[in-house]
């Protein structure tokens, strides 16, 4: 069994459950982790969880209920609060655990993970999600899709994924020789960035064929560059080759860590053109929390999940999705009035409203909510 426990003076005991852990490779691995380490400064927290080779497979799903069924069963009666934190919806199934042992249970709706296209997955897993005390939503517009879907406004709650500024900056300093000298050359000057993986959400083909020749006409020593890998580089390489731009637009691929944050921190503009897409949904938007943490502002599409990761006139600028005319003129006015937005209030800002340290009380605040609420009853 996977499993790790931290204990702290405290009678609140949060059962962390998550297929996402092994080595934080994607996003959703990283938010689990920070998350998980953040909520262990404050609580006792006993981790959960599945071996790497397993954590897609839906065989997971049984292996944790039974990992979970056999805490339980043995730990009922430690004399803590204990509470159930399921990571993601696909681990609804486990909410039949709370009204078997009568355990409070809080679910985490990011996204995907709600409107996921699939018959079964609509009509078995996503019904069980009302089963929860609480369905913790990372932005407003996943907690209206989970509303739509017939799940309590009343036992939602909208708090967004947080970030570690402590941990990126240490990984810029600390790693900046690691980045190799001829990726320095290359991210340098001005230049323009979009992170994410390479699928139709993104916008970045409809970025590259819509809006940056224009930019790159009126602005001779702007660049693009995209840090990311997925099913459309291919696409993306030849769209590039289409409309001439190979000496401009620059696809990365997958870069470490030290590179993506001294990419992020010699940014002109964070870009995220991201457009409506059937069956799929950004859910927050953690890149650009990201970008803003180091000063980058960023200009950003208002759709989905995305807007909760956005302060806007202070961290960025919120434009409809696919305006080929206001994306233009957005890209514009930043660039010609980038004095005006400050890197350091910016990062100020990011901190401020994301940093883990201030999310993760929201997250206690939840769990005491729902021990109180029973008292009272």
């Amino acid at each position: 069994m996977q499993s790790g426990e931290t204990a702290l003076n405290s009678d609140l005991a949060i059962l962390f459950v998550t297929r996402k852990m092994g080595n934080a490779k994607g996003g959703m691995e990283k938010v689990s982790k920070d998350l998980y380490h953040a909520l262990s400064g404050s609580a006792t927290v006993r981790l959960i969880t599945v071996s790497d080779c397993i954590s897609r497979n839906p065989l997971s799903i049984l292996v944790l209920f039974f990992k979970v069924f056999l805490y339980i069963l043995f730990n009922k009666k430690d004399g803590n609060k204990n509470i159930i934190y399921l990571q993601d919806c696909a681990l609804a199934p486990l909410l039949i655990l709370k009204k078997f042992f009568n355990v409070p249970a809080v679910i985490q709706a990011h996204g995907l993970d709600v409107v996921y296209c699939n018959w079964m997955y609509q009509h078995i897993i996503v019904p069980l999600i009302r089963l929860s005390d609480i369905v913790i939503c990372v932005s407003e517009a996943t907690r209206q899709e989970c509303i739509s879907r017939g799940i309590s406004k009343e036992r939602t709650v909208v708090i967004p994924n947080g970030i570690s500024p402590c941990e990126w900056d240490n990984v810029l300093y600390d790693n900046d020789s690691n980045v190799p000298e001829k990726t320095k050359q290359i991210l340098s000057g001005r230049y323009l960035l979009s992170v994410g993986r390479l699928i139709k959400r993104k916008g970045f083909d409809w970025f590259i064929s819509d809006v940056f020749p224009q930019l790159a006409y009126e602005y001779p020593d702007i660049r693009y560059f995209i840090i990311g890998e997925g099913p459309m580089m291919e696409e993306l390489k030849e769209l590039v080759k289409k409309k001439e731009l190979t000496a401009r637009v620059f696809l990365l691929g997958k870069v470490d860590s030290a590179t993506l944050a001294y990419a992020y921190s010699r940014a002109s503009i964070m870009i995220s053109p991201n457009r409506k897409v059937h069956c799929d949904i950004e859910g927050f938007g953690v890149v650009n929390i990201e970008a803003s943490l180091f000063g980058v502002p960023v200009v950003a599409a208002r759709i989905d999940g995305i807007p909760d990761s956005i302060s806007e006139g202070i961290t960025g600028i919120l434009v409809q999705p696919e305006d080929v005319r206001e994306w233009v003129s957005s890209i514009n006015f930043m660039l010609n009035n980038y004095s005006c937005w400050d890197r350091n209030r910016i990062r100020s800002e990011t901190i401020d409203r994301y940093g883990w340290d201030r999310i993760v009380k929201r997250y206690i605040s939840v769990f005491e909510s729902i021990y109180r609420s029973k008292e009272v009853h």
